[in-house]
């Protein structure tokens, strides 16, 4: 959002003809960036990953800025720390950029499954990235058909094909071969290479069992480029990027709710958006950063719901009838997860943990299948035992909590919530406290 505002309203368009929408906010939100604090404690309420810095990088170079101007990044030491249910051993496995030093942890067996893993993992990487992010779209020429076969060979066939197949078939006999490390220091088996290498689908509130095997370059990436951290948290980026847009003359409203966007009056195109108290704020290009089921919920107009806000047919400034509360959610669609945020500022530091920690579900397949498979059962429902997340950014940043002292985020995964309302509406206040007092009991021992 603060990228497309400082490119469209930087490169000569009139001042206040491009609006951003992010969370319901307009011009340059308080966003999805979300950093907060509590006193001297700091918490991150949206991404806690920086990934891909050279994205970052040619990002500031296109605006005419350096990065390093405006953002002191830190590396990720380790990438992060993977804790099991299964208890044997009760030792982490900690979780490098630097695969070779997790030879003695993983054993000679799964080292070399999990070598083979992200080799094949940056196939996904090299191919999904440049073809569908950098080209928006696969295969966009023919050219690129032997760089999808090849993707198709590292990833065992289709890349669309659940990712949980294809992760079997690579560390299929781990368990057999035996997983203990040099000297008995580790043991590793086929369920807890499976919880590493499938984790990361809890950012996106996908299952390893319907997500695409693609989703496995986020392990090539986290391996082959690190993880960083912006000092001051990630909110840094946004405001680093509002800061060129103002001085490229782009007006940048914080904490301004947007109502409605506002169709013309024969209701093919957008002319603005309504604020939460009344204003119009008319626009020729609408940027919207909410999540497509939330956005047809609460900011575009129903379908044949165009009126004028004046009764006056006249009137440029069609508006749209307050939509159905339901519309969040509508039959067919496949939803992601929910999450329950807790934040915890503690008066002591926990060294257990490191920046980045997972505590994954791994004791035995049918447990690990149930851990998944209940993030998508309808309601507010919550699986026991449960994978979870857990953010503690003093590591890397110790301007995030005061001395002797920690700020840590745990994010649970849970059921969609749209689902457990009545007719799709948001559930009762009472069952989110329920929900997340259950939550809190998963997490704290």
């Amino acid at each position: 959002g603060r990228l497309c505002e400082t490119r469209l309203g930087g490169g000569g368009e009139e001042e206040g003809s491009v609006a951003g929408s992010a969370g319901g906010a307009v011009a340059g939100s308080d966003g999805a960036a979300d950093t907060r604090g509590a006193g001297p404690f700091r918490f991150e309420l949206g991404p806690s990953l920086y990934l891909l810095p050279e994205v970052y990088e040619r990002t500031f170079a296109q605006l005419g800025e350096r990065l390093e101007d405006w953002l002191e990044l830190r590396r990720v030491d380790p990438n992060y720390t993977v804790y099991f249910d299964d208890h044997a051993p009760r030792e982490p496995l900690v979780v490098t950029a630097g695969v070779e030093a997790m030879a003695a942890s993983l054993g000679s067996t799964a080292y070399l499954r999990w070598r083979a893993f992200l080799a094949s993992a940056s196939v996904a990487f090299d191919v999904g990235f440049r073809s569908f992010v950098d080209r928006r779209g696969f295969p966009g020429r023919l050219g690129e058909v032997p760089d999808y076969l090849r993707m198709c060979v590292a990833l065992g066939g289709n890349p669309l094909a659940p990712m949980d197949g294809w992760l079997r078939s690579v560390f299929r006999g781990v368990d057999a071969a035996g997983g203990a490390g040099a000297g008995g220091s580790g043991v590793v088996t086929e369920e807890r290479l499976l919880a590493m290498a499938s984790f990361q689908n809890l950012y996106v509130g996908l299952s390893p069992y319907a997500s695409p095997a693609t989703f496995a370059l986020l392990s090539s990436l986290e391996a082959e480029q690190g993880v960083f951290y912006p000092v001051g948290g990630m909110a840094r980026v946004a405001e680093a990027l509002a800061a060129i847009a103002e001085r490229s003359g782009v007006t940048v409203r914080t904490s301004t709710r947007v109502a409605a966007v506002v169709p013309s009056a024969d209701g093919k195109s957008a002319i603005g958006v309504t604020l939460a108290g009344g204003a119009f704020l008319p626009a020729d290009v609408i940027i919207s950063n909410v999540d497509l089921p939330t956005a047809e919920a609460t900011l575009l107009p129903a379908a044949g719901s165009v009126t004028s806000p004046s009764n006056d047919p006249d009137d440029p400034r069609g508006a749209a009838a307050p939509p159905p509360r339901n519309r969040g959610v509508k039959p067919g669609r496949r939803y992601s997860s929910g999450v329950v945020s807790l934040l915890f500022a503690t008066d002591r530091v926990w060294p257990q943990l490191s920046h980045h920690s997972i505590f994954a579900v791994a004791s035995s397949p049918a447990a690990r299948r149930a851990a998944w498979d209940g993030l998508f059962t309808p309601g507010l429902h919550l699986p026991s035992p449960c994978n979870f997340y857990v953010h503690a950014p003093a590591r890397t940043d110790a301007s995030a909590a005061p001395p002797g002292g920690d700020a840590i985020m745990v994010l649970v995964p849970v059921g969609h919530l749209a689902d457990a309302g009545e007719d799709g509406a948001a559930p009762p206040a009472d069952a989110l406290r329920a929900l997340e007092a259950r939550a809190r009991a998963a997490v704290v021992a």
